[in-house]
This record gives C-alpha cells, structure tokens and sequence, in this order.
C-alpha cells in the first residue's frame, strides 16, 4: 500500500510540475508573421480595456530589415564576432567601439524595408483600437535621427499612443537608488547591473544602446507610472525574448514574449555566405570613412 501510494505521489508531483511548466513556457511563442502577431495580441486582450495592454516592437528585423546585408544586424554580429574573437582580418574596426561608430555612419546612408507589407497598418489599427504601442531597440541613442527617418520612410509613426516623458539622452537608473527607478537590490546580481549607459525614449521609441531590453522596459514603465494588465513583446532575438519575459514576471505582470523568425532565412543566408560582397563594400567606403570615425573618436 504504502508503495502504491508513494507511486502516486511521485505520478502527481510530476504531473504538478509538468503543468506549471507548461504554463510558463505558454507564455513565449515562435511566430513566424505579423498576421500571427495580431491574432495573438487580439485573442490574450479580449477581455481587457486596450490602454491596459502594452505592445512593444523591437525595430532591426522585427519592424524594419535593411535592404541589404552591410550594415544590418546579422552584419554587427558577424563583426562583433571578429573583433571579440582577435580576427581582424576583415574586421572595420579594432574595438567594438570603433565597429559601433561606423554602423552609426552606416545607418545614416543606408535604407531599410518594413519586414511585412502589413506592418504600417498593422501598428495604426492597434494605435486606433486604444493600445499603447512602443518601440524597443538595442540601438543607442545617437542613432534616433536615423532610426526615426527609416520609421517614417515606411509610414511607421510610434508616437500617437506614446508615454507622455520629457525627451532627451539621460540614465535610465543610478546603483545606489535602483527603488528609484522601478529595480531593487536584488536585481544587481540577477542582472549583473553595472552603471548604466545612457538611453533616450521619444515618439514612443526607447533606444537601450546594448542594454539588457527587460530591464530597460521596468524602467521605462516605471517612469512612465504605468503598470499595464498584459505586455506583448516582439522581437527576433530570443535572448531578448527571454530577457523580458523574466524581467516582468519577476514583478508580476503578465506578459506574453514572441520570437519574430520571419526574417530567420535572410539572416541565415548571410551567416552562410563567404561574406565577400560586404568585404568588398567595406574596402570601396573605408578609404573615406575610417578617418573620418578614428578622427572623430579621439
């Protein structure tokens, strides 16, 4: 009897567990469209008031996708990678520094596409039902004019259902205050925080420069004294998928984190290139833009 009965703890212990994880992991989703996106975001906010339900978009091949490779996401891995690694054969720059300051020159000149034709009409149907609807790149502030630009070329406007803050480059929190900003003093280890680089959130976009998107979205919504009843998260990293969803939960809000893969096989052919093209580029625009970046750096 009592072996019977151990058996059936065991049986229901591990049922117990397989539910809540289930749970949990029902709470991140693989889409591979926008489509989906919306039927997604329509179905878990059905029974609450739009203004309740935040749903943030990260930019770089989530909402827009350069129209080529030099200069897009993919291309800043495939050279952070270089440089990390001590390659810098083919590497433009000695130090991720250096690599960030001529991706600023790139993003000036280069265009990019919406991922999805739906995408424009897809953000003002959300605006008009009620939603707040934001942007949140890894992007560091300097390139906001250009980031902007690319937004308004394909008919994307952020700003209607925007978080009313003063504008402008600030830090989104100080260590010795972090209960001021939305954080506590266990999330110094939980996050590895260090002193922060500086942010800027305007026209309802928030530009992280590199830093951890789940903490730089609880400060934002703190500064913003806005606690929403669901957040849907867009984006096509899952390390950021994953950086949200813990980020929230951690404070209870329910959230709901979808990995975009959309632009996945655009990607991935250029990871499974010999790069040549973009080795190329590079070798014709660095004669006039490398000085002009190590000058300007010093």
């Amino acid at each position: 009897m009592k072996s019977k009965n151990k058996r059936y703890t065991l049986f229901l212990s591990a049922f117990i567990l397989c539910m809540f994880s289930s749970f949990a992991s029902a709470k991140k989703h693989e889409l591979s469209s926008m489509k989906q996106v919306m039927t997604l975001i329509e179905k878990e906010s059905k029974s609450l008031n739009p203004k309740d339900v935040l749903v943030v978009f990260d930019i770089d091949n989530t909402l827009l996708a350069m129209n080529q490779h030099f200069g897009s996401d993919q291309w800043y891995e495939w050279q952070s990678e270089l440089i990390k690694s001590g390659e810098t054969k083919n590497a433009v720059g000695k130090s991720i520094s250096e690599l960030l300051q001529v991706l600023t020159m790139l993003y000036s000149v280069n265009s990019m596409r919406s991922t999805e034709p739906m995408v424009p009409s897809m953000i003002r149907a959300l605006q008009s039902s009620g939603f707040r609807v934001a942007g949140l790149t890894a992007r560091g502030p300097t390139n906001r004019d250009a980031t902007l630009r690319e937004l308004r070329r394909q008919k994307i406007d952020l700003a209607p259902t925007a978080f009313d803050l003063s504008h402008g480059i600030y830090k989104p929190f100080k260590m010795n205050a972090l209960n001021n900003y939305g954080l506590g003093s266990k999330d110094i280890e939980l996050y590895k925080l260090k002193a922060p680089r500086s942010v800027s959130y305007e026209f309802g976009l928030m530009m992280v420069a590199g830093q951890h998107k789940g903490v730089m979205l609880r400060t934002l919504l703190h500064r913003a004294k806005y606690k929403p009843k669901l957040v849907v998260f867009v984006d096509d990293k899952q390390k950021n998928v994953d950086n949200v969803d813990h980020a929230l939960t951690q404070i209870g809000l329910p959230v709901h984190a979808v990995r975009y893969s959309k632009e996945d096989a655009y990607t991935q052919k250029f990871k499974q290139s010999s790069k040549a093209s973009e080795i190329k580029s590079w070798k014709e625009l660095s004669k006039t833009i490398l000085p002009v970046v190590i000058k300007k750096s010093k």
